[in-house]
């Protein structure tokens, strides 16, 4: 600006008096004195000046005017800020450069398109708003969007537009903010207001002058924020110039009138730290610095001192103290349990190996291996260390395998697998490994961790074991007999072919089915009881042990056969071998028809023949016996003549008389035997009235009682059954008087529902039922065993108890005729 007079008159005033001069006529000049002549000369020269500064100030004015078109010119394209104007159907039609540099285009390109054309596909919508908006009023509209560049980067901008002119001519100047750069420079300018602001709090010092006169000190000028940090107001301190000293506890004084006599003598000394007490009894501390000041002469006249509370600080070191210390211990800690696993990891079996992250080729580099893998590969751990895990691949590893393993690593997750990896001498081995990333706290992956295991050993015992399975499994399909196996609850876990065959049901129809369901009454209601039993006193009855029981088909046939049931160690399971002895039973059914012939031949021939010449030799014998008792001692036997004296015949006579009744007892002997090996002529009532008979003859021995109680007629299947159902009733009365010694016996038959029911009960000294189990030659006894047998011939069921008070009790059943 032009420099301006300070005395010169105002511009208003200058007119109103050249108005007022203009007006005056020449008379009236004429008519002035010549001192008032001067005066007017004097300020038109003056008015005339100021006109000529005026008419610099205007030249000044012009250039500065230039000056700032330029500089707006400048500011306008260079601007951090882009501009932009486009008309109202949205064309650009002028831009700075600064929206060139933001769209990443050249100006010439964006003058006269769209400015659409650079707004992002989802922000359409909301240009569109904002545009429409701004041009339909005169106020500043404001908007944020996303603009895309010309190579596709995306832009957080602020739109702030101001419509101007009107219909058809209306515009719109547009400002373009990168909010990047604001929101740089608002994190920029928060910074700032932060590192103000600690700075302000931080200002919390107390500061003070204290002035030496004639060698002591004063203190003359307590600062602002003495009563913020002692609690006391400077006007308290003037009144008790002890007062500062005071308020130091009485441990720190020692330092601090040392710490004033160095100031005192004018040593510049270090700060210290003290404690003060505060106003309210509060203990804190404090910096303590001092600076002396000197007159023009060098004399100390005064020291300034500033206090900081360092509480904070002090308890800050504290907690740091202790935190050190229990961090120290924790690291100790920390550091034996690293160093423990350290000593584990080195001792494990497994192969350990730590890599870094990197997957691509060629590989994550090793940094880590324990000795185990060292002794898996047969390389050193320098060997390795430096190298990557391909260094043990070789032709036989799968690739689709790492590749599937590379693609899991790589979205964070873990991969087990098994491959082939080669040691360091190129012989092969198979291998397991579990590799697993690991990530930092910020959730970045840094290494990854891999299990190495040579399971060549295992592989080889599973390929042997699946060996083995397979040769099992081959001979369970070939197997002629049933092989089912049970668990502890007796349901069906598995079963084979010979199975199928056997009961007519299909692999689907027994698994999960309770084994039961292949069994006849009773077998079927006791079979839970056999393994409960087992699974609580371990006492086998029946496990372990093969018995033969009556099986039930799918059709609802019965059938013998001979159970083997083992268990299967530690697997709660029980395995049964089942044996179909249907066709055993028809061929020892037939042979037992043979030799029910046959003891029928052998009977009718000791009846017929033997007993007749055994009654011929009676009678002879008797003759004989009644001829030496009338005969004379000399006899002449067709011969020749034989004299025999009085002894010899006596012990004739004796001799024939032995024989004869020798003979009458064999005999009847023959007779006896004939007749229980004789069959059983059965009719309606023939084993009636057969077991009638046999409980009659042994009720007639000694001292034996024995009944027989039928109540009804029974009807048997056939004369096979009958003869089988007196054998039985036979043996039980044998057992019972010879080994029982029982003197009193029952027999019954009766209809029991659908069943013929025989029971032969006695009062012997029994035995244990458990012990035999009825289980076939060789255990407690052949009795046993054929009883048994023959009530499985005829498809009955034989049991063996005890009676409640003394003896046992036999009960055979079997089905009636026509059921």
């Amino acid at each position: 600006m032009a420099y301006k007079k300070e005395n010169s008159q105002p511009t208003k005033t200058l007119r109103q008096r050249a108005e007022e001069m203009s007006r005056t006529s020449r008379s009236d000049v004429a008519s002035m004195g010549a001192e008032e002549v001067q005066r007017l000369v004097q300020e038109l020269q003056i008015h005339q000046m100021e006109l000529q500064l005026q008419n610099e100030e205007l030249r000044e004015s012009q250039v500065e005017l230039a000056e700032l078109l330029d500089r707006y010119s400048d500011l306008y394209e260079f601007a951090p800020v882009g501009y932009v104007t486009i008309d109202r159907l949205g064309k650009i039609l002028d831009a700075n450069l600064t929206v060139s540099s933001i769209l990443g285009v050249e100006r010439q390109v964006l003058l006269q398109s769209q400015l659409s054309n650079f707004v992002a596909r989802q922000s359409q919508d909301a240009y569109h708003f904002h545009r429409q908006a701004a041009l339909s009023n005169e106020a500043r509209e404001t908007c944020e969007l996303e603009m895309k560049r010309v190579d596709g980067t995306l832009l957080n901008v602020r739109l702030e537009s101001v419509a101007f002119g009107v219909d058809a001519d209306r515009r719109c100047r547009i400002a373009l903010i990168d909010l990047t750069v604001e929101r740089r420079m608002w994190l920029q300018l928060k910074e700032s207001e932060q590192r103000y602001r600690r700075l302000t709090d931080a200002v919390t010092d107390y500061v003070y002058r204290v002035r030496i006169v004639q060698g002591r000190a004063v203190l003359s000028s307590p600062g602002a924020n003495c009563e913020l940090l002692t609690g006391y107001t400077p006007e308290e301190f003037s009144a008790n110039p002890k007062l500062w000293m005071a308020i130091v506890p009485e441990p720190d004084r020692a330092a601090i009138e040392l710490h004033i006599s160095n100031a005192m003598l004018g040593k510049n000394g270090p700060a210290i730290e003290h404690r003060i007490c505060r106003k309210d009894g509060e203990l804190r501390w404090v910096l303590n610095t001092v600076c002396p000041q000197y007159d023009a002469d060098g004399q100390l006249v005064a020291y300034d001192g500033l206090l900081r509370d360092i509480t904070d600080r002090k308890h800050s070191e504290k907690a740091l103290r202790e935190l050190t210390i229990g961090l120290e211990q924790r690291v100790a800690a920390q550091t034996g349990k690293i160093r423990l696993l350290a000593k584990a990891i080195s001792h494990l079996a497994e192969g350990i190996v730590i890599t870094d992250d990197e997957l691509d080729w060629p590989g994550p580099c090793i940094r880590f291996v324990n000795d185990a893998m060292c002794r898996i590969t047969g390389y050193s751990a320098d060997e390795l260390v430096g190298q990557t895990p391909r260094l043990l691949q070789g032709e036989r590893v799968d690739r689709a395998e790492m590749q599937c393993l590379k693609s899991e690593l790589n979205s964070g997750r873990s991969f087990l697998c098994e491959t082939i990896n080669y040691r360091k001498d190129g012989t092969s081995y198979e291998a397991e490994l579990f590799i697993t990333p690991m990530f930092n706290s910020a959730g970045h992956r840094t290494n990854f961790v891999s299990i190495h295991r040579d399971i060549t050993a295992r592989k080889q015992a599973e390929r042997a074991l699946k060996q083995r399975e397979e040769q099992i499994r081959a001979i369970l399909r070939t197997a002629a007999d049933a092989i089912i196996t049970i668990d502890r609850l007796g349901v069906v876990v598995n079963v084979n072919l010979a199975t199928e065959r056997m009961f007519g049901y299909d692999q689907s129809e027994l698994i999960g089915e309770n084994v039961k369901i292949l069994m006849p009454a009773p077998y079927r209601d006791e079979h839970d009881s056999y393994i409960a039993r087992y699974e609580k006193t371990r006492e086998a009855r029946i496990i372990g042990k093969g018995r033969e029981v009556l099986a039930r088909r799918k059709d609802g046939t019965l059938f013998p056969i001979w159970l083997t049931v083992s268990e299967v160690d530690h697997l709660d399971l029980y395995t049964g071998i089942i044996r179909d002895l249907s066709k055993i039973k028809e061929m020892e059914r037939h042979l037992l028809e043979i030799a029910s012939d046959e003891q029928r031949r052998i009977g009718q021939d000791l009846h017929d023949v033997t007993g007749q010449e055994l009654t011929g030799l009676s009678l002879f014998a008797g003759t004989l016996l009644e001829t030496l008792g009338t005969a004379s001692k000399r006899e002449v036997d067709g011969i020749g003549t034989w004299l025999i004296d009085d002894a010899n015949f006596q012990s004739i006579q004796r001799f024939a008389r032995r024989l004869s009744e020798g003979l009458v007892l064999a005999n009847r002997h023959v007779h006896d035997l004939s007749h229980g090996i004789m069959p059983v002529q059965v009719d309606a009532e023939g084993l009636r009235s057969a077991l009638t008979e046999l409980a009659a003859m042994t009720d007639g021995h000694g001292n034996i009682t024995c009944r027989f109680d039928c109540p009804a007629p029974v009807k048997v299947p056939d004369n096979i059954t009958a003869t089988h159902l007196y054998r039985i009733v036979q043996e039980a009365l044998n057992n019972s008087l010879r080994h029982g010694k029982a003197d009193q016996i029952d027999i019954s038959l009766a209809n029991d529902g659908d069943k013929i029911k025989l029971e032969v009960s006695d009062n012997g000294i029994g035995f244990d039922p458990s012990d035999c189990h009825l289980s076939g030659p060789g255990n407690n006894g052949m009795g046993l065993s054929i009883m048994k047998y023959r009530a499985s011939v005829i498809g009955g069921v034989l049991q063996i108890t005890r009676n409640p008070e003394r003896g046992m009790r036999l009960t055979c059943t079997i089905l009636r005729v026509g059921e």
